[in-house]
């Protein structure tokens, strides 16, 4: 079944009410909050292909920082806004008293988003949840059995005994409530500290502690612990389900007036939660159909939990491959690069290896000059003549003292290194790391004396730029600019 398909059937299960207010909500937040969240995943594919191109060379820094900045910016505030999102979509279940309101919001929210890829188990959880807080056990049921059919691993099962505690807690059931309490302690579940999954845990033990206590008479510790919890607590969710607790314990020893003080303070606080219903006069609690899912988790299924998940193993090991092909092996240099001193370029002799860039980015050729420079300063030779236009001798060092002695140069194909074969290893990380070094801003004029051609080219602002200028010379300047730029007589 697709998603959209089971967000439907949760939908058709809570059957919430319609409130105008909420929709209204719903319609203000859920669709910036979705833009926002589009924007963000566009720019992560847009960093990850910037970052790719980056390193080798396709495009500068001038494009990389402010993308990356882009990405830093738009992520903060995603991550502040889907703060703030999530608790004002929750807060009505988890942390206020109006379950019903809470539902229909969330359920608004749903609608949005069937069709996109979303966490099944999660949705599971706040709707059953919803449900139990407003009384409506039945329908948890059937949450609690789609958990079962849909979903697996540690996560799914704890979401399932939470909702199973709290409807555990309505029956007074404490059974149920120890066996959820049990189960969630097998899982071994790591949260964070004052996140939902650990609140949620602590409230599941302190239903178990309760309904132990309560059936084994120790009302006065009870009072005492529940007391000092209800003072200390913030949420008013937690504070009305304190107070429910210390009501029933009230009633047990017939202290009457602090039954009725909490009661009072239920009525006035509990909203629209089943603790408001349960201190009514004439309360009558749901009963449970008989195929309600009053079962607790299989050993078989516990421990199948714990497996390891093939599926996500192999996808983080993809994501560790492509980090690591795409961020970090770009930068991986196996040789350190300076400029050659006289004595090691004495002997000097190769051909060519690779070019820097090849002729289809001819309009970055002007750039290579630039990042020489940024690295290596100027140019041991530089002419006028563009195919012959300047030369680096470059000494690549390898932490063992094995050296390389090879050339940066600009010649009739464009920037190229030269070398031997033996110099082939150098010379590729050589081009890897001129390619993602930022160009130095430079001026140059020469000559293209196959045109001939008045060439001017260089570095502006990080940007490399290049125009010609057609020279139209009689013979004799041709020969005097040729035996100018080039030496010797021309074979024309």
């Amino acid at each position: 079944m697709k998603n959209n398909r089971k967000v439907d059937e949760v939908i058709e299960i809570a059957m919430p009410t319609e409130y105008e207010e909420e929709k209204v909500w719903a319609k203000k937040n859920v669709n910036k909050f979705l833009v926002l969240n589009r924007v963000t995943h566009i720019l992560s594919i847009i960093l990850l292909i910037s970052l790719y191109m980056q390193t080798r060379g396709m495009i500068g820094e001038y494009i990389f920082v402010p993308i990356l900045w882009a990405f830093f910016i738009i992520t903060c505030i995603y991550s502040k806004r889907r703060k703030k999102f999530i608790n004002e979509l929750t807060c009505k279940v988890q942390k206020e008293c109006s379950p019903d309101e809470g539902l229909t919001r969330y359920c608004y929210y749903l609608q949005k988003i069937r069709k996109k890829k979303i966490n099944l188990s999660g949705i599971y959880f706040y709707v059953g949840v919803a449900l139990v807080r407003s009384g409506q056990n039945n329908a948890a049921g059937k949450i609690i059995k789609l958990i079962d059919l849909n979903c697996k691993g540690k996560n799914s099962i704890f979401f399932r005994e939470c909702i199973r505690s709290l409807v555990a807690e309505y029956y007074m059931d404490a059974e149920s409530l120890h066996d959820c309490a049990t189960t969630v302690q097998k899982l071994k579940i790591r949260f964070k500290k004052g996140s939902m999954v650990e609140k949620e845990y602590n409230r599941l033990l302190l239903n178990d502690n309760f309904a132990f206590g309560f059936e084994n008479g120790k009302y006065e510790e009870l009072r005492k612990e529940l007391t000092a919890r209800f003072n200390e607590e913030k949420i008013l969710l937690d504070k009305v389900s304190i107070a429910y607790k210390i009501y029933l314990l009230a009633k047990k020893t017939e202290d009457t007036d602090k039954a009725e003080g909490c009661r009072r303070y239920i009525l006035e606080n509990g909203g629209t939660t089943w603790y408001r219903k349960a201190v009514e006069d004439g309360f009558a609690r749901e009963m449970k159909k008989s195929d309600f899912p009053d079962y607790g988790v299989s050993e078989e299924k516990l421990k199948a939990s714990s497996k390891i998940n093939p599926r996500r193993f192999i996808i983080l090991a993809v994501y560790f491959f492509l980090a690591y092909t795409i961020a970090v092996k770009p930068f991986m240099i196996g040789y350190s690069f300076r400029k050659a001193t006289e004595d090691e370029i004495e002997n000097f002799g190769g051909a060519k290896i690779c070019s820097i860039y090849s002729l289809v980015e001819y309009k970055n050729f002007p750039k290579a000059y630039g990042q020489l420079m940024t690295l290596f300063g100027d140019a041991d030779s530089e002419t006028e003549d563009l195919e012959n236009q300047y030369t680096y001798f470059i000494c690549a060092m390898k932490k063992n003292g094995e050296k390389h002695i090879i050339m940066a140069y600009s010649g009739a194909t464009g920037p190229a290194i030269c070398g031997t074969e033996d110099d082939e290893k150098a010379a590729k990380e050589l081009v890897k790391l001129i390619r993602r070094t930022k160009p130095k801003d430079y001026d140059y004029e020469g000559y293209y004396m196959d045109g001939p051609c008045k060439e001017y080219m260089g570095v502006k602002h990080g940007r490399p730029y290049m125009r010609e200028e057609e020279l139209n010379l009689s013979n004799e300047e041709f020969n005097e600019l040729w035996e100018r730029i080039c030496g010797g007589e021309s074979d024309g």
